[in-house]
């Protein structure tokens, strides 16, 4: 915990003293598809949406900073949960949203098309979640085609680096709870 907390800080740091010289403001919004690693489950369909801020560096390379909120998790998840006192089976869909930082790199190989890498942070703001870890990190591969200079279509992998706050029901488990999410949607300038 105390490793994602430094992470945090100085991912917030970077952000804060870069940030403030950018211009181009857009709106990010999508679809999410998730799951958690060593769950059983199915693919649960969420969304996302928030802003991203870029820095154009050089005509090969943007850096991007983005804030937002995501909706992730897993349907038909088969788990047990104590109930007075007893370990019972169910089935139920693990709701997990966040508040999310993220900074990528952005390399323009071709014209109008990027290839993105860069890390996330994520702050658990949903009531679920029976775990301990608040805050996930998480690797995202990525690429985009600008349609114009307004709008872009972007596709992404999100993989979880940390354990989510999920973990199924109260029995004793070494697992990795990670979350793998794939997201697709639209990226608009709104300045």
């Amino acid at each position: 915990m105390i490793k994602q907390l430094i992470y945090a800080i100085v991912l917030f740091s970077a952000i804060s003293a870069t940030a403030q010289n950018d211009k181009s403001m857009n709106l990010r919004i999508g679809v999410n598809r998730s799951n958690i690693k060593n769950v059983q489950g199915d693919v649960k369909t969420g969304f996302y949406v928030g802003l991203a801020r870029k820095s154009q560096k050089s005509k090969l390379y943007t850096l991007q900073y983005e804030f937002g909120f995501s909706r992730e998790g897993e349907k038909n998840v088969r788990a047990y949960f104590d109930e007075r006192g007893e370990n019972v089976l169910r089935v139920k869909t693990v709701h997990l949203d966040y508040f999310t930082a993220e900074v990528m790199n952005k390399f323009y190989l071709i014209p109008n098309f990027n290839l993105q890498i860069g890390p996330s942070l994520g702050l658990l703001v949903s009531k679920y979640g029976n775990g301990e870890n608040r805050v996930t990190l998480a690797a995202v591969f990525g690429a985009a085609y600008d349609i114009n200079s307004d709008l872009s279509i972007e596709s992404r992998m999100k993989v979880g680096v940390s354990d989510n706050a999920f973990t199924p029901g109260y029995i004793p488990d070494t697992s990795n709870y990670n979350n793998m999410v794939f997201q697709v949607g639209l990226t608009y300038k709104i300045d």
